[in-house]
């Protein structure tokens, strides 16, 4: 095995096995003899020592996801997922209003109108492919509530400036 193997993520966040030059795979004192790993944004990560071989990058994909999602706030260390939109996105107390999501990363977030449509306001800069994935995610959610309206005691900054 080379000195790493590297989880292709196109800028998303990875994984990098180091090898320890005196132990072989992982490092001295690791859990478990699990492999250590220093992620593309240098927190520390593990992983099982049979979980080494390269991963493929997933195709790019698109997701609206709640207020109050664990995927968001679940993580102390979502500055990955965030990049610098955190203060738009999340309170100092940790409540994350909605979010949308493009290939791995959090890129703005979405509301619904008078009309029970839901509509997305980026933060950031996307493809064409990732607000037309973006698009098609909000009709799907519209059409899926069925002209009910969400209601939260929580909205984000983004969320309220979206709103109008």
């Amino acid at each position: 095995m080379a000195a790493g193997v590297r989880a292709r993520h196109r800028g998303r966040p990875g994984l990098v096995a180091r090898r320890h030059p005196r132990h072989g795979a992982g490092r001295a004192g690791r859990p478990g003899g699990r492999p250590g790993v220093t992620r593309r944004h240098r927190r520390p990560g593990w992983l099982l020592p049979d979980d080494l071989d390269p991963v493929d990058a997933p195709d790019p994909w698109a997701a609206l996801l709640p207020t109050l999602d664990p995927t968001v706030m679940g993580w102390r260390g979502r500055g990955p997922y965030l990049g610098g939109h955190g203060p738009a996105l999340v309170d100092a107390a940790g409540n994350a209003g909605t979010t949308a999501w493009w290939d791995g990363r959090v890129v703005g977030c979405w509301v619904q109108g008078d009309d029970a449509r839901v509509r997305v306001g980026l933060l950031d800069d996307v493809p064409a492919t990732g607000r037309r994935a973006l698009d098609a995610e909000a009709e799907r959610l519209t059409a899926w509530l069925d002209g009910v309206r969400v209601t939260t005691i929580y909205a984000s900054p983004a969320m309220r400036e979206v709103a109008g």
